[in-house]
């Protein structure tokens, strides 16, 4: 069996989703009891206490699921789990912005903004794997005739799945 050492990012990553899932689960249910706080439209959108108590326990889940994995030989498929939990909040904050605004206020607009936007930039971070693998081997990616070299293959492979427009890799 081939040993890692932990993948930082994922465990950096893990912790995050679970500080903030557990504050903002509380600090929601405090608006919907109270009408005060971040979270104070609540109080008059009960059903939006129901969509965002269920979204902050599956953010929670997600980094319950980074932290287990973060040791993993394969963590870069934690990696696109941990792209696809910021991608998905963020889509539906742009594509909803209006409603997000009028209902809920530009506060938490930019506020799920600056979580959502450092988070997926943490994840495609290049973070070179220590291990007596395959993982230590340069990465050479040629994409549109341009040639790059990663040290992270998880970092590849999370392109390649996410945006399948590679010609080809070289090992």
């Amino acid at each position: 069996m081939i040993t890692t050492k932990q993948n930082k990012v994922l465990k950096i990553h893990g912790i995050f989703l679970l500080l903030v899932t557990a504050i903002n689960t509380i600090v929601s249910l405090i608006g919907l009891k109270t009408g005060e706080g971040l979270f104070a439209f609540i109080k008059n959108i009960p059903m939006a206490e129901v969509g965002l108590f269920q979204a902050y326990l599956l953010m929670m889940l997600i980094g319950v699921v980074l932290l287990m994995n973060a040791g993993s030989e394969r963590s870069w498929r934690y990696d696109v789990i941990g792209i696809l939990a910021h991608l998905i909040p963020l889509s539906a904050l742009f594509l909803f912005q209006d409603v997000v605004q009028e209902i809920m206020g530009m506060q938490i607009f930019i506020a799920s903004a600056l979580i959502h936007i450092p988070g997926l930039l943490l994840n495609l971070l290049p973070q070179p794997y220590n291990t007596k693998s395959h993982m230590n081997k340069q990465y050479n990616i040629i994409l549109r005739g341009s040639r790059f070299h990663f040290a992270r293959p998880g970092l590849v492979m999370t392109l390649q799945t996410l945006l399948g427009i590679f010609k080809g890799i070289e090992h």
